[in-house]
């Protein structure tokens, strides 16, 4: 009998240590967070401004002015300025097939619109990702004289 007080408190003593060391000391750590640096901001290219002659039953009926901004991935403009003869020329034939349309031309959100097409044709031009994004604003619209 005097055995079984000996070794019951032992045994309690071994288990309770066993119980802290699997819950306090065991503890699942938290994962850490690795911080990554933040993506480079993307680029802009500013084209020349394009005007458009708006042609209807062989007249121009007034002259469109357009700012072209190109969003382009970091370190693609030198890509950009390099191609930025072949990008306008694609651009102008694309706003003049576009600008002949009636359903275009009514439309109420023209520069979203052209400018998603410009999109697919930077993308044609360039490759997918360079071109992010085309900004198109109207900068004027003038009868011709």
């Amino acid at each position: 009998m005097k055995r079984l007080f000996i070794i019951v408190p032992i045994l309690l003593l071994l288990a309770a240590g066993a119980a802290a060391w699997w819950f306090i000391l065991h503890a699942p750590k938290e994962p850490r967070v690795v911080e990554q640096p933040p993506p480079p901001p993307p680029e802009f290219v500013e084209l020349t401004p394009m005007v458009l002659p708006l042609i209807q039953e062989g007249t121009v009926v007034f002259h469109l002015t357009l700012q072209v901004v190109l969003e382009v991935r970091p370190g693609a403009v030198d890509d950009i300025i390099f191609a930025e003869r072949q990008l306008t020329d694609g651009f102008f034939s694309e706003l003049h097939s576009l600008l002949a349309m009636r359903y275009v031309r009514e439309r109420g959100d023209m520069p979203g619109f052209l400018g998603e097409r410009l999109l697919m044709v930077g993308e044609r031009l360039m490759g997918r990702g360079v071109i992010l994004k085309v900004l198109v604003s109207e900068l004027a619209r003038r009868q011709p004289t």
